[in-house]
C-alpha cells in the first residue's frame, strides 16, 4: 500500500485494556501492520496517561487476587502441600508494585516504540466546543456522569483537530460506546478493532495480489526461459527411469534433450509475506527431443542353460516427450517501491511424462 493511501488509526485506552495491554492477538495484529508501515498507528497523550493510570490500578487488582488466592491455598488447599508437584505454590510470590509497575511501562513504551505508534499532543484540543459539549450533554457526555467522559471528550477533540490540520480522515477505534455517534468529516467511530482488521486486510490483500498478479504475469517469458534451461538433467533422468522400467529395454544411456516448446497452463499464488517475497505454484508442460540408446529385447529370446539373452539389439533413436511439470516460482517486491522480480525456482517434479 502507497504511503498516501495508509489508513490513520486512533486507538482508545479500551483498546489496550480489553487486549491486556500486550497480549491481545488483534492488538498485536494491527501493531503488525504498523510496524510493516502499511497502517499509521496513533494515540493522543491522554491515551497514554490513562494507559499508566490502568496498569497501576490493575497491578493493584493483581495484588488483591494473590493475597486471596494465597489465603485459600494455604487454608482449604493446604493438603497439596504434602505433593512435591505443588509444594513449589507454597507460598505463591508477593507482587512488588514499583518493580513490576516499573517493568509493565518499560513494555508499554516498546510496544509503541517498535511499532511506530505516534503520540499526539492533546494542547490541539479545542476546550471551548469541548465545554459546550458538556453543558448541552452532547456525545461522549452522558449527564456528566461517568469519570471518564472528559478525558474522552479531550481525546476526541484532539484527534478531530489533528485531522482538520492534516487534512485528512482518521478512524477511531474503541469499546466506548459514546463514541458510537461520533463519525463526522474526518473522524470514523463505526469500526471495532475486529471490522478495521477485516477491512484493512481484504484492501491489503487487493492491493499486494493486484500487484503480485502484475509481476507474475510480466514474468512468463523468464518463466519459460528458466524451465528450458535449468531441468535438463532431471528431464534426462525422467526418460531414463522411463526406459529402464520398460522390461524389454536396458542399459539405457540418454543425452541431454532438446526443449522444443514450454507451455505455461497455469499459475497459482502459493504464498504471500507482505512487501517481502511471493510465490507461484506453476503447472507447465514442457515438449522435448532427447537422443537415447538401448539393448531392445523385444525381438530376442532368453537361453536358460547359458543365462544368456539371443537376438537382442542395440538401438539409437531419437524419442519425443510431453511432460506435465509442476514447480514454485519465486519472486521478490516491494509495493511502495514499485517494483518486483523473479529471482528463481524450486521444487521442479514431473508429474507426468508421455511418449509422443
Amino acid at each position: 500500500m502507497r504511503k498516501a493511501e495508509k489508513h490513520i488509526i486512533f486507538l482508545d485506552t479500551s483498546i489496550f485494556e480489553s487486549e491486556n495491554f500486550f497480549k491481545g492477538r488483534k492488538l498485536n495484529q494491527i501493531c503488525e501492520l504498523s510496524s510493516e508501515d502499511l497502517i499509521d498507528l496513533k494515540i493522543t497523550d491522554i491515551v497514554y496517561e490513562e494507559l499508566i493510570q490502568r496498569i497501576k490500578a490493575n497491578i493493584h487488582k493483581a495484588q488483591l487476587a494473590f493475597k486471596k488466592a494465597h489465603s485459600l491455598l494455604d487454608g482449604e488447599g493446604k493438603l497439596l502441600k504434602n505433593i512435591k508437584e505443588y509444594d513449589e505454590f507454597y507460598p505463591l510470590p508477593k507482587i512488588d508494585d514499583v518493580s513490576t509497575f516499573k517493568v509493565l511501562k518499560e513494555k508499554l513504551d516498546a510496544l509503541l516504540k517498535d511499532n511506530f505508534i505516534e503520540i499526539i499532543d492533546s494542547t490541539m484540543s479545542n476546550y471551548k466546543e469541548v465545554l459546550n459539549d458538556y453543558f448541552q450533554t452532547r456525545p461522549p457526555f452522558k449527564e456528566g456522569k461517568k469519570k471518564s467522559e472528559f478525558p474522552d471528550a479531550f481525546t476526541y477533540s484532539t484527534i478531530k483537530e489533528w485531522a482538520k490540520v492534516q487534512g485528512t480522515k482518521v478512524y477511531l477505534i474503541s469499546n466506548d460506546s459514546d463514541f458510537d455517534d461520533l463519525t463526522t468529516e474526518h473522524i470514523d467511530c463505526s469500526h471495532n478493532l475486529s471490522t478495521i482488521l477485516d477491512l484493512i486486510s481484504r484492501e491489503i490483500d487487493e492491493k499486494h495480489t493486484e500487484f503480485i498478479e502484475n509481476i507474475y504475469e510480466d514474468s512468463t517469458l523468464q518463466l519459460i526461459d528458466y524451465l528450458s534451461s535449468n531441468y535438463l538433467y532431471e528431464i534426462s533422468d525422467a526418460v531414463f527411469n522411463e526406459i529402464e522400467n520398460d522390461p524389454f529395454y536396458e542399459d539405457a544411456d540418454v543425452q541431454k534433450p532438446e526443449i522444443d516448446d514450454v507451455e505455461i497452463l497455469i499459475g497459482v499464488i502459493n504464498e504471500i509475506v507482505l512487501n517481502s517475497s511471493f510465490s507461484y505454484e506453476i503447472e507447465s508442460t514442457i515438449s522435448f527431443s532427447i537422443d537415447v540408446q538401448y539393448t531392445d529385447l523385444s525381438m530376442a529370446y532368453y537361453d536358460k542353460e547359458d543365462g544368456v539373452w539371443w537376438g537382442e539389439e542395440r538401438q539409437t533413436e531419437t524419442k519425443y516427450y510431453s511432460a506435465n511439470v509442476i514447480s514454485i516460482a519465486e519472486y521478490s517486491y516491494d509495493l511502495e517501491a514499485d517494483r518486483g522480480y523473479f529471482y528463481q525456482m524450486n521444487d521442479f517434479k514431473i508429474t507426468n511424462l508421455e511418449e509422443v
